[in-house]
């Protein structure tokens, strides 16, 4: 699976913020609205900074997201936020993207994208085991 991350700068940095998480952890160095790029068929597990999935490929093949389990993405400093999942390439119509929740989670609404140029915004639920689909044309 090839996935790359869009360097905006060029400079092999992402953009980063620093974020102050209270006296035990202090400042921590956080990426902010990273576009993941997938170029490849097959299964892609979500990273805990990613924010946006841009599904980016030009074969006919479906491919999977792998969604973090629930608690997890809530526990995470870089997630507890939305993600956006978008067929970037338009192939959609032809190669199903599925949104994959980890074992025991579930998706309350859609989870596969099958209209070209499609997305899916999904947000976790505070019961921890569950995501719900809140906007997208899938």
């Amino acid at each position: 699976m090839t996935a790359e991350y869009r360097d905006l700068d060029k400079q092999d940095s992402y953009r980063m913020v620093n974020i102050y998480m209270g006296p035990t952890i202090g400042w921590t160095r956080v990426p902010v609205s990273i576009s993941k790029y997938v170029t490849a068929a097959g299964n892609y597990t979500v990273q805990p900074w990613d924010t946006i999935i841009l599904v980016n490929q030009l074969l006919s093949a479906p491919i999977s997201i792998l969604l973090p389990k629930v608690s997890t993405w809530l526990d995470n400093i870089y997630g507890g936020t939305e993600l956006i999942i978008k067929d970037y390439a338009g192939v959609a119509g032809s190669s199903t993207i599925t949104l994959q929740p980890y074992s025991g989670d579930s998706i309350v609404g859609p989870s596969t994208i099958t209209i070209a140029r499609g997305s899916l915004e999904i947000t976790p639920n505070p019961d921890r085991l569950s995501w719900t689909t809140v906007a997208g044309i899938e």
